[in-house]
């Protein structure tokens, strides 16, 4: 009996270790797309390699072969009814795209970012500032960010406190851009996380 339970206490060490490597932060291969540089649509299966929660690069797999695109061999790769991701928004690196039109939001790990139209792209920043008043120390949370989402929607003002009652989450972030999009009217694309 002791040997059987160190023989499977063996096994879950061995097991814990396979899924800590690094290479098993692949999430597994699902039917999707590639557009390269040439603005070549190719199809197959795609996976990804990431460290850290951030792509390194995507994996291809047509006709038995798999080809590695780094971010600077392609624009964007996306899962068929699922997850889009570009190359042109932030140097080097692979972004989420979580909404696309006038006003469009990226995802980087946890850090959000935003752009309209052909601007700069702007991250939203969420931190906590030391201030000293009457020589006391206070830490207030920055909203520099929603003063940032006043300006830029300022075209189109969804409400006066739509944006003083935002918080710097995905979902809520999402919303707002896609109703901004909406009262813009103009064209814009939802995508679904897998």
């Amino acid at each position: 009996m002791n040997t059987i339970f160190n023989h499977g206490i063996r096994i879950l060490i061995l097991l814990l270790a396979s899924i800590s490597s690094p290479g098993f932060s692949q999430l597994g291969y699902y039917e999707g797309y590639i557009i390269t540089n040439q603005n070549d649509s190719v199809f197959g299966k795609i996976d990804i390699s990431e460290k850290k929660h951030i792509i390194e690069y995507c994996i291809l797999k047509k006709d038995g072969e798999n080809i590695k695109y780094y971010p600077d061999n392609f624009q964007r790769f996306g899962y068929l009814q699922g997850a889009c991701y570009v190359t042109n928004v932030l140097r080097d690196t692979i972004v989420q795209v979580l909404v696309e039109g006038k006003l469009s939001l990226y995802k980087l790990q946890t850090t959000l970012y935003i752009q309209k139209e052909k601007e700069k792209v702007t991250k939203l920043d969420n931190y906590t500032e030391k201030v000293i008043r009457n020589g006391q120390v206070y830490y207030v949370e920055s909203v520099k960010w929603k003063g940032l989402l006043t300006y830029v929607t300022s075209d189109c003002i969804p409400g006066p406190d739509v944006i003083d009652k935002l918080h710097l989450l995905e979902n809520e972030l999402t919303d707002f851009v896609v109703n901004y999009n909406k009262c813009s009217k103009s064209e814009y694309t939802l995508y679904k996380s897998k």
